[in-house]
């Protein structure tokens, strides 16, 4: 059913295909149109399947008669290599390819210049293409889905329960902080390791492809990332949902709903930092020693560990291009706006400031939201404003990350227009020209044998 379906219709449509396989059945070798067999690391026989017992039986094995052509191969070859023979069919095959059966027959025989397609298609179906055949390795990699899955459930439950029924008090105003700060950290880690681990090995798929003339780069990037969008919306959605239900953070349904838009743009901005990180090195293990170079920084500098304030004069450009910032900046102006924070704040006396004798004195403390806000050197900041910025770097970091790929796949001197060359496979649509300059060679390369002669 397999080699019937390689067959017709994806052989028969113009593609290639090339099988490995051990002891076929007759009817499965009936279906091969070129055979190509190796024999002790080398060729022992490339051409037309039906040609192979005709080119054994002219060097002296004759295939016995109701067998199996394929074990008989095998067989003949096989034993060969065990016992030694009289035969060397390596050399036999040489001396014959030599003599009448050149490269140029085979693909006359073929007629490989009509199975290849030259019609390139556009780009819209190769867009097409790419994305259904990356949702279908989504839909294969069954267990990546339920990990994906298992992550998103886990760490939002898990991280409700831990800051479940927030108050409003002291205390509520530094859980608020915390799990704001770890909800964008638990994005960005989310979000770039994976696209980081697993792109720069797909990579290595999209150049041997591109190289052979399948698809354009930006029929691949598109499609990659724009079919992978569903996989990068759902997930911190649903994270987002049950973190906010199960912390208690204000009841607001637009506040609810600026939390889930901001956590899943901030989720946008991770992934387009492992596409640049994944285009910009050869190697999922430097990707991995690369992704810290990154997250440091923009950790430090998101807000929460440094005071924004702190970053003025010379190192708010750091805070300027940390996506981290925006998020987090976006997260605190939308929860902490319009609450109100009552404690009791005690003060500890000195020693003879008390006619009384005290050394303590507790007194309430109302906090208004907006003075957290300030505290913190957010007073300036927009909801809107950071909204934009996150869709300004996610944009701008993707499209520095295709200007990479298309490096990777002409290089400097071709992308720029320096050297004009052709790909290799544009050779192998046109085999008559070969097989003209050959045919035009022959007269006087055998005028030159006879005068040896």
């Amino acid at each position: 059913k397999v080699m019937s379906v390689l067959k017709d219709p994806i052989a028969t449509s113009g593609r290639t295909v090339i099988a490995t396989i051990h002891q076929p059945a007759s009817q499965i070798f009936d279906t091969f149109d070129t055979l190509l067999l190796m024999h002790k690391g080398q060729v022992a026989y490339f051409g037309p399947a039906h040609a192979a017992v005709k080119h054994f039986a002219a060097v002296g094995v004759t295939c016995p008669p109701h067998f199996n052509p394929a074990d008989f191969l095998i067989q003949t070859l096989m034993e060969e290599a065990e016992h030694g023979g009289e035969i060397d069919f390596v050399q036999k095959w040489s001396e014959v390819r030599s003599k009448d059966f050149s490269r140029q027959e085979i693909y006359r025989s073929q007629d490989w210049a009509s199975a290849v397609p030259h019609k390139r298609v556009g780009v819209l179906s190769e867009l097409a293409c790419i994305s259904k055949r990356n949702l279908t390795n989504y839909k294969r990699d069954k267990l990546g889905l339920r990990t994906r899955v298992g992550q998103t459930l886990f760490f939002s439950i898990f991280t409700g329960l831990l800051f479940w029924d927030l108050t409003l008090d002291f205390k509520g105003i530094q859980d608020r902080q915390g799990l704001l700060f770890f909800s964008c950290v638990n994005m960005l880690l989310q979000g770039a390791l994976q696209v980081v681990l697993m792109f720069p090995i797909e990579r290595k798929i999209f150049e041997r492809e591109f190289s052979s003339g399948y698809y354009r780069v930006s029929s691949y990037f598109l499609g990659k990332t724009t079919s992978e969008l569903p996989f990068n919306i759902i997930p911190p959605i649903v994270f987002a949902l049950i973190l906010y239900n199960m912390a208690g953070l204000q009841s607001s349904p637009d506040k609810m709903f600026i939390f889930v838009g901001v956590i899943t743009l901030l989720l946008q901005c991770a992934v387009s930092l492992g596409y640049f990180i994944g285009c910009a090195v050869p190697t999922p293990e430097m990707a991995v020693a690369l992704v810290p170079v990154f997250l440091v920084p923009f950790l430090l500098t998101g807000g929460l560990l440094i005071n924004k304030d702190r970053l003025d004069p010379y190192f708010i450009w750091l805070e300027k291009i940390s996506f981290i910032s925006y998020a987090y900046e976006a997260l605190i102006i939308n929860e902490f706006s319009g609450l109100t924070f009552t404690y009791e704040e005690t003060i500890f006396l000195q020693p003879g400031t008390s006619l009384s004798g005290q050394t303590t004195l507790t007194q309430d403390v109302t906090l208004q939201g907006e003075t957290v806000i300030a505290r913190l050197g957010m007073a300036d900041g927009e909801i809107w404003w950071n909204c934009i910025a996150l869709i300004i770097w996610s944009v701008v970091a993707r499209m520095i990350a295709y200007f990479l790929l298309l490096l990777r796949a002409y290089g400097w001197r071709r992308l720029f227009g320096c050297v004009a060359t052709k790909p290799q496979h544009d050779s192998l649509n046109k085999p008559d020209a070969s097989r003209k300059s050959s045919e035009k060679a022959s007269p006087q390369r055998k005028k030159t044998e006879a005068s040896a002669v």
